[in-house]
């Protein structure tokens, strides 16, 4: 997917996300809230190949305020596995699941579903969501 068809796609879903800077022509951050961003690297034809979405987990704020950010947080990841591997809502929530997101996430965990790895992690308080496009990697056959 191109990154303005990602843009446009958030949109679409009522996410706010405006693309904060371009690092290069193949890199940059996208921000949804202020305490939500990502990272993402396109390919040479323009298609996002890597989206790091960072959130910062220890908010010192209201318990309301909280509660919005886990929700926009999970929201945010939702839809951008739907939007960037085409997979519907109940494949997604079912990713979500096998990396341990409603039930504690205790490890670095990766998946690998319909040519995307999805792999998240928290690290220093800060929840790290990587989605790979799997089309870009060089694969050996195997010797015979």
């Amino acid at each position: 997917m191109k990154l303005d068809n990602l843009i446009e796609g958030y949109r679409f879903n009522r996410i706010k996300a405006n693309i904060k800077e371009k690092n290069s022509d193949y890199t940059g951050v996208i921000n949804y809230t202020p305490n939500i961003n990502s990272s993402y690297m396109l390919d040479d034809e323009g298609y996002i190949s890597v989206l790091i979405i960072f959130s910062v987990t220890n908010i010192k704020t209201k318990i309301e305020e909280q509660l919005r950010h886990s929700e926009d947080t999970l929201i945010i990841i939702q839809k951008s596995i739907e939007l960037l591997s085409n997979l519907n809502q109940a494949e997604a929530n079912e990713v979500m699941k096998q990396l341990g997101m409603f039930n504690g996430l205790k490890n670095k965990k990766s998946v690998t579903v319909n040519g995307y790895t999805f792999e998240i992690d928290v690290i220093n308080g800060i929840l790290k969501f990587t989605i790979i496009s799997n089309a870009d990697l060089k694969t050996e056959e195997a010797p015979r």
